[in-house]
């Protein structure tokens, strides 16, 4: 096993190495060699569980809520031997490290909101929630539970049954302070639909930006701004540009995302209408950075009126840029646009089209 190991490392380093991803909106150009590189690795990569899921997408999207969660228990699984050991290999490698770790980092950030917030009711937003294992973390700690008020967005149905039913089955008596909302979040930054909430004391997003135009992404952290409280903060997660398993999630497995430095960020908040220098953490193994704003404003009052002012910026005070955002929705990822919304929770088969279209957005 150790030698697969260090011979499957060898190959992905070489990979990495002759097709670096060149942009999160774009494949790599297909080559001769390249195709043939697939036509050999990629049969051995269908013989696994978890890795094969990333590969054939079929919920659209690579990271969807039960590949994630099989991601956080850390099973790997195969159809044989040889697939268990490739899907251990891949589990493995940096940026599969990076999205477990990540869990106990959003733990961490949900508990210590509740440390600056002592004394009462805490809101905390997860956007894109997924499986919600870190909120899961959480509620088993009564203490902590109390105090919170959630709000779990997510365009994919799926995801949001599988939350329902895991808290059902585990805390049923947490249900009446935990909301599950079905939203498309491209139509609500762009005013295109709404969602209502009270001001949030923390509103966070993990595996969502990362899939978003610079464009996109400014406007939904300027919508977030808006939706927090005088003291409330966001923090989002994005790959970073030091991915070192970027050329296989891109070249292989079709997993294309956009890649940003703590630059990048910096320019995105700043555009998005945040006063205050973001601040970066990191999980352990250095992939997935995480950016931290304070809200701007000083009152419940502005923080309505900077809602407003958001919505309004997109619809009615500049209908130009409200249709080129609309025209632009049009191209964005089919499972966010809908489609996966009505796909059954486990389908038989991968995705028939391409996603390629959500990298236009």
């Amino acid at each position: 096993m150790e030698l697969l190991g260090l011979r499957f490392r060898a190959v992905l380093l070489l990979i990495n190495k002759l097709y670096p991803a060149p942009s999160g909106s774009k494949a790599h150009p297909t080559t001769p060699a390249l195709e043939e590189l697939k036509r050999q690795v990629l049969p051995y990569l269908q013989l696994t569980r978890i890795t094969k899921r990333l590969h054939d997408k079929p919920r659209g999207y690579a990271g969807d809520f039960l590949t994630i969660q099989w991601m956080y228990a850390n099973k790997p699984g195969g159809r044989c031997a040889l697939g268990h050991a490739l899907d251990r290999c891949s589990m493995d490698e940096p940026a599969a490290l990076a999205v477990r770790n990540r869990r106990a980092l959003l733990q961490r950030e949900i508990e210590e909101c509740l440390r600056r917030n002592p004394g009462r009711k805490v809101r905390v937003t997860s956007l894109a929630c997924g499986p919600a294992s870190e909120v899961f973390d959480v509620l088993a700690q009564p203490a902590l539970a109390d105090r919170l008020e959630l709000t779990l967005v997510d365009m994919d149905e799926g995801a949001l049954a599988y939350v329902r039913a895991r808290l059902a089955r585990e805390f049923p008596h947490r249900a009446a302070s935990v909301t599950l909302v079905r939203r498309n979040l491209v139509h609500v930054c762009a005013g295109r639909a709404t969602l209502d909430l009270p001001p949030q004391d923390l509103m966070y997003s993990i595996g969502l930006i990362d899939y978003f135009s610079d464009r996109t992404v400014t406007r939904l952290m300027a919508w977030i701004r808006g939706a927090l409280a005088p003291r409330g903060a966001c923090l989002l997660g994005n790959f970073h540009t030091s991915n070192p398993s970027r050329g296989y999630m891109d070249a292989l497995l079709d997993w294309r995302l956009v890649h940003r430095d703590e630059a990048d960020m910096a320019r995105i908040a700043q555009a998005a209408g945040y006063a205050a220098v973001p601040t970066y953490s990191y999980e352990p193994a250095g992939v997935n950075m995480f950016v931290s704003l304070p809200a701007n404003v000083e009152s419940e009052s502005e923080s309505e009126a900077a809602l407003a002012s958001t919505v309004h910026m997109y619809t009615a005070a500049a209908p130009a840029v409200a249709e080129a955002e609309a025209a632009a929705i049009s191209s964005v990822i089919d499972v966010y646009t809908g489609s996966a919304a009505a796909a059954p929770l486990e389908p038989k088969t991968a995705a028939a089209s391409s996603t390629s279209s959500f990298y236009t957005a």
